[in-house]
């Protein structure tokens, strides 16, 4: 057992305080327009969602990871490439806490400028660029970082579920596994898209989550 198996754990532990909890990857818009029923429909929601992070997030994420300097760069085209206001609103508010956290946690002076640079230049901040540009100054490598970015996706949409009603912790668990097997092919048999790839594949979720601010009631902000 290596330090890199213990910080790989304690980033994707609960108790890691990165803001996901607050976000519902547009579960709640879905669950309250009648989208996501039941059990078979909460795992093609978390499996759609899978494959637009494929599509759509995980470029940047590599990208970062692989070229650090280029973060900038990934950071406006990433704010760019987001043109739904509550997905762009909750990419830059969890790449904030983020960064946040890890700077405080990890206490690295990379960590600190780049905070600081990103205070200072008003950059967006963008979760996929910063948890790649994370992912390389803790020497996490690319393929268990876009583990790590697909594990938090699931975590996030069968957290909401869960106290969204639709499903209880234990069938949670059981569409979490069914999950992850999908995820594990994502990460180690389909190619990455490359930045020119770059899409959105997922148009009925977006859809969906632009509502997000018009919901009468709501647990989450996206």
């Amino acid at each position: 057992m290596s330090s890199s198996d213990w910080l790989v754990w304690q980033l994707i532990d609960s108790a890691f305080p990165a803001g996901s909890f607050a976000h519902s990857s547009g579960l709640e818009a879905a669950w309250q327009n009648g989208r996501v029923e039941n059990e078979e429909d909460l795992l093609a929601f978390t499996r759609t969602s899978l494959e637009q992070a494929s599509n759509g997030q995980l470029p940047f994420v590599i990208s970062a990871r692989n070229d650090p300097d280029s973060f900038y760069e990934l950071d406006s085209l990433c704010n760019a490439f987001l043109s739904n206001h509550v997905a762009n609103r909750a990419s830059r508010r969890q790449g904030a806490t983020l960064l946040a956290t890890c700077e405080t946690v990890f206490q690295n002076s990379k960590l600190t400028q780049l905070r600081t640079n990103v205070i200072e230049n008003g950059l967006s901040c963008h979760l996929p660029p910063v948890f790649g540009l994370i992912s390389n100054i803790l020497n996490i490598k690319d393929q268990t970082a876009s583990g790590i970015y697909l594990y938090f996706i699931i975590r996030g949409i069968l957290s909401s579920a869960v106290r969204l009603g639709v499903i209880g912790p234990l069938r949670a668990q059981v569409i979490q596994r069914k999950a992850a097997s999908f995820a594990e092919d994502i990460v180690t048999d389909l190619p990455i898209p490359s930045l020119d790839d770059i899409a959105q594949t997922a148009p009925v979720i977006e859809a969906l989550q632009t509502n997000q601010d018009r919901l009468y009631s709501r647990l989450f902000q996206s």
